[in-house]
């Protein structure tokens, strides 16, 4: 199952591409975008690290278009691994500005196979109990597990009956 940053709120919610539960909004639309921010590319702890980074964004400003340029220039700066972005000229100031007022403190890239940040920032240790295996390889790999399980039981059940 994916843990995702809601990039309204900064809420760590279920699934990349499902409302948040704590504030009722879409993802935003951009399928890319949304499971960039998931633990396919990132670790869990990183996702709650962002989120309360952008806590400190909305903080300083209601405009929403403001609010998601700041994060992902945030990202961009400290996270190159998910994302990079170019500001355009229009809005440069005033994501600096809300940067700035934010003082966020710096947050490092944490692998997916290291889901609870519990190694080295930035290090991509493999191994551990899912073998560096994604969340959702894990899960895929559980759902063929299923289906063979299933279909074995099926042709014992119909040898039986």
């Amino acid at each position: 199952m994916t843990t995702a940053l809601c990039l309204h709120c900064g809420a760590t919610k279920f699934g990349a591409l499902c409302p948040c539960s704590s504030c009722g909004k879409e993802a935003t639309g951009d399928p890319t975008l949304d499971i960039a921010f998931s633990d396919h590319h990132v670790s869990v702890r990183t996702l709650e690290e962002l989120g309360r980074v952008k806590g400190l964004i909305n903080e300083q400003t209601d405009d929403e278009r403001i609010q998601i340029w700041a994060l992902l220039e945030f990202v961009s700066r400290n996270c190159p691994q998910i994302l990079t972005v170019t500001l355009e000229a229009d809005i440069a100031p005033a994501v600096e500005d809300v940067l700035a007022k934010a003082d966020a403190p710096p947050v490092e890239w944490r692998s997916p196979s290291d889901p609870f940040g519990d190694g080295e920032p930035g290090a991509d240790r493999g191994g551990g109990s899912g073998g560096g295996l994604t969340c959702g390889m894990r899960l895929i790999l559980f759902m063929i597990a299923c289906g063979v399980v299933g279909a074995l039981v099926g042709y014992v059940l119909r040898r039986l009956f």
